[in-house]
Formats: C-alpha cells, structure tokens, sequence
C-alpha cells in the first residue's frame, strides 16, 4: 500500500510547524503565568509578612513558609526558592513592567538576572536579552557571568570578554518541565 502522506512532505512540514507554533504558545504561557506567580508571592510575603524587614524574623519566616510549602507542593519551594520570589518583586514593583519582561524572557533567565545586583548591568542584559532575542538559558548565563566578572578590574583592562551572539535553532522546543508543573 502506497503512504500518500511520504509522498505530500508540504504537508508533514506543515503540520510540524501547526505543533511547533502552539508548543511555543503553551511554554510562553505557563512562563508567564509561572513568572507572575512567583513575584505575586514575593509581594505577599514581603508586604504582609516581612513588612519591608529582613532581619532575623525575616529569615524565620521564609523558613517556615518554605517548609509548610514543601511539605504541601513539593521541593521546588525552597528558601532559596521564596528568595527568588522576594527579588524579582523588588527588582520589578510594577506588575506592567513585569508582564512585559516575561512575556519575553522566561523564568530560567530573569532567575539568572535578578541576581545581578547593579541595576545598570541588570538593565542592560535585559535589554539586549530583548533586542537579541536570547532564547538559550546558557547565553543568558554566559552574559551573567560577564557582567559579574567585569567586576574584577584584571578583566576590565584586558578587555577581552564580550558576550557571545547565541547560536540559533531551526526548531526550538519549549521545556515544560519544573518541580512547580508536576
């Protein structure tokens, strides 16, 4: 028996790209809605909780917080993890500015930028983030090491390090997987 599909490879690719394109829509997505979740918590817990102290109570109770919340949805809420939260809400107070961060980053790399503490450098990997279209959590990682590194003034005056442009991929496949989405 013939396969006429073997034969008609316009309308595989086709197909393939219906599936690629709503991948890409689902993994923009559940970023977006992951991303809001997580400053959400980091107001909450930073206006009601904390009160704007982060003093010893404050350490007390993310603690705690984070061990109820294990205990209740899995290890994927750790300290470090409520931490995070704490500092995207800091680093982004509006909930404007923060949509549209995440309708364009994903949560792996605004995870690797907010630890960037001079809102200059911070401001500029987003930008060129942005601009560049960085989609490659290892480019993103790349631009944090560097701006972390030109710290040190030996790298400044060698002057050597510039941020690789990231390779790009025919078909990228959005991951969906997470301590938070099982």
């Amino acid at each position: 028996m013939i396969n006429p599909i073997a034969n008609d490879n316009r309308l595989l690719a086709d197909v393939r790209h219906l599936i690629d394109a709503a991948r890409q829509r689902v993994a923009g997505a559940v970023n977006a809605e992951l991303t809001k979740l997580y400053w959400q918590i980091g107001r909450r817990i930073n206006s009601e909780l904390l009160q704007g102290q982060r003093a010893e109570y404050g350490k007390q109770v993310i603690a705690e917080l984070a061990r109820q919340l294990i205990a209740d949805f899995g290890k994927g809420w750790s300290e470090r993890q409520l931490r995070y939260c704490l500092r995207i809400a800091e680093i982004f107070p509006e909930a404007e500015i923060l949509h549209t961060v995440c309708s364009q980053l994903s949560w792996s790399h605004l995870r690797l930028i907010i630890q960037i503490d001079d809102s200059l450098k911070r401001d500029f990997y987003l930008e060129i983030c942005r601009l560049e279209r960085w989609m490659e959590r290892s480019s993103v990682a790349r631009a944090y090491q560097l701006a972390t590194l030109r710290a040190h003034s030996h790298i400044q005056k060698a002057g050597r390090h510039h941020p690789a442009r990231p390779r790009s991929f025919a078909r990228p496949r959005p991951t969906l997987t997470g301590p938070h989405l099982s």
